[in-house]
This record gives structure tokens, C-alpha cells and sequence, in this order.
């Protein structure tokens, strides 16, 4: 005799795979529809630091780079600028499309203790890169450990 191990809940899962199916057939041709910069008109970015700086990277593929305008003011940096079609193509010879074209704005709030004045943005194959240095004070020192030997501390 086999043993078999109850699942009040085996029904519900198996109908709820079913619905996640017929949904996901539905919507699927709605999921190809163009995306203009992610979510509303916004830039992927990537923030990191280092020891001296605070670093933003943030792809613009196909922006060219006097058509992106980068602003650090009142601890908010501001990036924004449009993605213009090179060729026009009409929309009923597009088979798929995901690239995105038009306005973009994205702002990212900085932390305290960087040195907007220095500030410096560099654009390189498609990639913009916003380097803020922190300010000197605030970078900290390294401090040198001065160890005693076992016998230096009984004296």
C-alpha cells in the first residue's frame, strides 16, 4: 500500500499555476510594448565610493553627450536630457523595439561631505560617470598601530 501525504492546499496551487498561465498568455503581447527609459522616464544608475570620492555611473546609450546636462546643487545631483532617433522610422515597420528615445530626469540625493565645487562628469561609450571627492576633513585618517611586545608591557 502506498502511502500518500495529504495537501489541503495541492488544489489552490495547481489553480493558481493555471491562472499565472492563462494570465501570463493574455498580457504577453503587452509586455513588448517599448520602454522609454525603465519606469517613467528614469536612468539606470550605479553609486558607489570609494576612499576620496563618491562615484555615479549611468547608462545613456545613443545620448550624445551635448544632449545630457548633469547638475550638483544643494546636495542633489540632477541628470537629465533626451534620446533623439537618429533615422525616423515609421512605427508600423517596427517588429520589436526596446531601445528607448525621448526625455529622461533622474536625481539622486548625495550625502553630506562632498565637495560639489570639484565635482567632474566624463562620458565614455555610452556611460556617464559623475565623480564628487569628499571633503578633506571628513575623509578621515589612517591611524598607525604602535604594538608592544609582551615583554615591553611588564615593565
Amino acid at each position: 500500500m502506498l502511502l500518500k501525504q495529504w495537501e489541503p492546499f495541492a488544489k489552490f496551487r495547481r489553480f493558481d499555476r493555471g491562472m499565472d498561465r492563462v494570465s501570463g498568455q493574455t498580457f504577453r503581447p503587452f509586455y513588448t510594448w517599448p520602454h522609454y527609459w525603465s519606469e517613467n522616464g528614469r536612468v539606470a544608475i550605479d553609486v558607489y565610493r570609494d576612499a576620496d570620492n563618491l562615484v555615479v555611473r549611468a547608462a545613456l546609450p545613443g545620448v550624445k553627450p551635448e544632449d545630457a546636462e548633469v547638475t550638483v546643487a544643494d546636495g542633489i545631483l540632477s541628470i537629465k536630457g533626451e534620446a533623439k532617433f537618429e533615422k525616423e522610422i515609421k512605427e508600423d515597420e517596427y517588429l520589436h523595439r526596446e531601445h528607448g528615445y525621448g526625455s529622461f530626469h533622474r536625481t539622486v540625493a548625495l550625502p553630506r561631505g562632498l565637495d560639489a565645487e570639484k565635482a567632474e562628469a566624463a562620458y565614455d561609450n555610452g556611460i556617464l560617470t559623475v565623480t564628487i571627492p569628499r571633503h578633506e576633513e571628513r575623509k578621515g585618517r589612517l591611524l598607525k598601530i604602535n604594538a608592544k611586545s609582551a615583554e615591553e608591557n611588564k615593565s
